[in-house]
């Protein structure tokens, strides 16, 4: 799968409405097949300092990237 079939999955999931910049760096992450179902963005990291992160639940995960972070982090569904 190439990251234009990926960014396919991201404009027909459920939320297609995923802000502009958080689209590359989801459709990154990724694994063939997977779609986002639903995401939400936070903003406050441990230290309580206002940053962007985001987590995004598909079928098969949950992936999210900590407010300042700059890994992704994966919890495939079990």
């Amino acid at each position: 799968m190439t990251a234009t079939d990926n960014q396919t999955l991201l404009s027909t999931s459920h939320h297609a409405d995923l802000p502009e910049h958080w689209q590359a760096e989801i459709a990154a992450q990724l694994l063939p097949g997977e779609a986002i179902l639903d995401w939400v963005e936070v903003d406050l990291d441990a230290t309580l300092n206002f940053r962007a992160g985001i987590i995004a639940l598909t079928q098969d995960s949950l992936i999210a990237k900590s407010p300042g972070a700059t890994t992704w982090s994966r919890w495939p569904m079990q």
